[in-house]
Formats: structure tokens, sequence, C-alpha cells
């Protein structure tokens, strides 16, 4: 019975986020059609700095919540009205700095102003549903997720066409439907927020009230800072890594009287390419489960990797094969020349499809610092040839830029042999090798 409850939650909340990721997906194919270059780069800049911003907002305490509300359903309540706090004084100074570091590099002063507010309603929105699926909730918690996912993504493109009739502009429209949906959501959190399971004037409950340290609200405040800090750094470290190409375009290869905007001309593409990323992604949630119930076991890790190096070796020949026809069709004739570009970052599936059991593999032991430190990793050899690729590069952009694409297959490459490396799997593959030629 508890087993085809779990499964039935776990699938209730995964289809519910991949149904939002495609919608959210059809929406961003919708603005790079809508849009014209220099919004589109405008509005790819800035929503690349408010994701980073975002992270630090969340502070990784999403699985803490999970995770502590699970254990004892009675702390809900200070758990959330905690979470709530920290992520609203941490907001309010990310959106303060948002503006502060406004520029050409991170994006303009008042779409990261308007994103940067946004933020904190969503910080309403994500303790809520985190909560509510430690609470065993799960079906409560897809709904609230889906509820602003899909007001976002429907006031996008409600506000897109309607705004620019006043003035605004585009970008400016999905930045403003970014803040009104995330009041939508935070209106919807509101109503089904977390409560107490227990008597809160329950001798028990007073003491688990006490916090995670057993000494009262501050302390608890304290604890959860500490245990969201280090989910805080990965998920910023490999944020910061799949950003790091754009700030490079926009800083070395932004050319004046440039035919299309460069950085819209290599934003574009993604945008496709997160279609096929959908498969690992969601690969990697269903992997989770099963590692953790099956620790240790190789066999099945080997066997999901060589099922993965399947999926991404056709995922990216077919994307290669068809981005001809592929880039002009979903994103418009104005980028059907960035075709080759997406012919390129299609390989990126491969090594993504390969990466997602092995990160499932080491979060499932428990290890993300080996996540975190093959991340940077990663992102020091990446960051080190553009640095070298923007000395040597030629003068035309789409050369220039399929330089930067080539970087970025080439940077997924080595995080994934820093995965590898980081389960032992590589090392124990390689000691293999003598063996089997000697028979």
């Amino acid at each position: 019975m508890h087993r085809s409850r779990a499964t039935l939650n776990f699938l209730t909340l995964l289809t519910s986020r991949l149904v939002s990721q495609i919608v959210s997906l059809g929406v961003g194919l919708l603005l790079v059609r809508w849009l014209t270059d220099d919004l589109f780069a405008a509005y790819s800049l800035a929503t690349t700095s408010i994701g980073l911003a975002g992270i630090v907002v969340d502070f990784g305490l999403d699985a803490i919540l999970i995770r502590d509300s699970a254990a004892n359903s009675s702390r809900a309540s200070s758990l959330f009205y905690n979470a709530i706090w920290i992520r609203m004084v941490i907001g309010g100074g990310v959106a303060a700095a948002l503006v502060l570091v406004a520029g050409d590099l991170t994006g303009r002063r008042d779409l990261l102003l308007i994103g940067g507010i946004a933020l904190l309603p969503r910080a309403v929105l994500r303790s809520t549903a985190a909560i509510l699926t430690g609470q065993g909730r799960v079906r409560a918690a897809a709904i609230l997720e889906a509820v602003g996912t899909l007001a976002v993504s429907l006031l996008t493109v409600a506000l897109a066409l309607i705004l620019p009739l006043s003035g605004i502009d585009g970008a400016a429209a999905a930045i403003i439907a970014l803040l009104v949906g995330n009041v939508v959501g935070m209106a919807a959190a509101l109503r089904v927020r977390p409560t107490q399971t227990q008597d809160s004037d329950s001798p028990s409950n007073r003491l688990r009230e006490r916090g995670l340290g057993g000494e009262g609200i501050p302390n608890q405040l304290t604890d959860l800072l500490r245990a969201g800090l280090p989910f805080l750094l990965v998920a910023l470290a490999g944020a910061a890594f799949q950003s790091l190409d754009l700030y490079i375009v926009q800083r070395f290869h932004t050319i004046p009287n440039a035919p299309i905007d460069p950085l819209a001309l290599y934003a574009a593409p993604f945008r496709v390419l997160n279609v096929l990323l959908l498969v690992p992604t969601a690969w990697g949630v269903v992997a989770l489960p099963r590692y953790v119930q099956r620790l240790g076991d190789r066999g099945l890790l080997r066997r999901d990797l060589l099922i993965n190096a399947l999926i991404g070796v056709t995922l990216s020949l077919g994307c290669t094969l068809t981005a001809p026809i592929l880039a002009p069709l979903a994103l418009g004739s104005t980028y059907a020349s960035a075709a080759p570009i997406l012919a390129l970052i299609g390989w990126m599936t491969l090594p993504v499809c390969l990466s997602a059991p092995l990160i499932a593999w080491i979060t499932a032991q428990g290890k993300q610092s080996r996540i975190t430190v093959s991340v940077l990793i990663g992102g020091i050899v990446a960051l080190l040839l553009h640095l070298l690729w923007a000395q040597i590069a030629p003068g035309d952009v789409q050369t220039r830029l399929i330089g930067v694409a080539a970087i970025k297959v080439i940077a997924m490459t080595i995080l994934l042999g820093c995965y590898g490396l980081s389960t032992g799997l590589t090392s124990s593959f390689v000691n293999r090798q003598p063996q089997s030629t000697l028979k």
C-alpha cells in the first residue's frame, strides 16, 4: 500500500514537472520568434542573471525542507516561516545587488530590478511546495508548482502581445509576466501553506519546535543556513558553469553593427536543445530512487550508462542531421544561420545523458561535494579555453560562435570524465583492461 502510494506520488510530481517544463520551453520558442534579436538577447542575458540570483535566494533549502518536514511533520510550520524569513532577507539583498551590477555584461537594470523582485514571491511558492512534498502531500505540491509555471507561461504570452502596444518592449513584458506569475503562485501557496499536525501546546511538540539543534528557533535558523550551504554551492556551481558561455559571448564576441545580435544568435538554438535535454533530466529524477534502494550496485549503473549512451548518440546525431531544417522551423527565419551552432551543441546531449546516472549515483551516495569539485574543474578548463579562443578567433560572428559552442561541448565532456572519476567507475574500467587483454 505504502509502496503504491509512493510510486503514485512520484509519478504525479514527475509528470507535473515535465509538463511544466514542456510548456515553458514552448513559450521560450514563441519568444524567439516574437522578439527582435536585440530584445531576445537582452531577455536571455537578464534571465540568465536572474536565474543565478534565484539559486542564491533558494539557498539550497528545498532538500532540507523536504527532509526535515518528512522526519517531523509537527515542525513544518516553524520550518516554513524560518525558510521564508531566510529567503526574504537574502532575496532583498540579491534584488539590490542585481540593480547594482546591471550593465552590458549582466543585463538591463530595469529587467534585473523586476526579475529580482519576482524572486521574493517565488520563495514562498518554493518553500511551500518543498514542505508539502516532505509531508507526503505530493499532489498538492505538484499542483502548486504547475499553477506557478502555467501562470508565468500564460502571462508571458499575453503580456508579450499586449504591453508592446503601450510602449513597453517585449523583453520587459516577459519579465513583468515573471513577476505577476510568481505573485499568482504565491497566492496559491498561501492558501495551502503547511500546518502543524500536532497540538502546538503539547509538551512533545514544544520540544520538537525547539528546532534542528534543540536550542530554539534562532538556532533553527542557523542550522537551516548551515545545512543549505552545501546544496547552494552545488547548484550555484552547476548554474554558473552552464551560464558561462553566454557571458563570454556578451563580453568577447559582441560585434557592433552585426546583421544579428551575436548573443541572440547563440542563445536561440539552446531553446531547441533544452527540449532534447528533457530526456536525461527526467531520467535522472527516475534513477535517483533506484540508486538509493540499490546502493552500491555498479552493475545497475553500467547498464544505465549503456542505455543512456544509446539515447544520447541517437538524439545528438538526430539533432545534427536535422539542424538545417530544425533551426528555421523552430526558431524562425531570423535564426536560420544558427543551424551550424545547433548542429554542434546538439552533441551536448550525449555527455549530459551519460552524466545523468553518474550524478544520481553520486547524490545517492551523499557525496554532493564531488559534484561541486567536478563542476569547478570543468568550469575552469572552459574559462581558459574561452579566453584563448577570444584572442585567436577570426572576425566573422558565426565562426566565433561555433568556437564557443565547441568549447561548451568539450567542457561538458570533461565534466562527464570528472563525474566518472568521482564514482570510481572510470578507474575500475581502466584497471580491468590489462586483465581482459591477457585473457
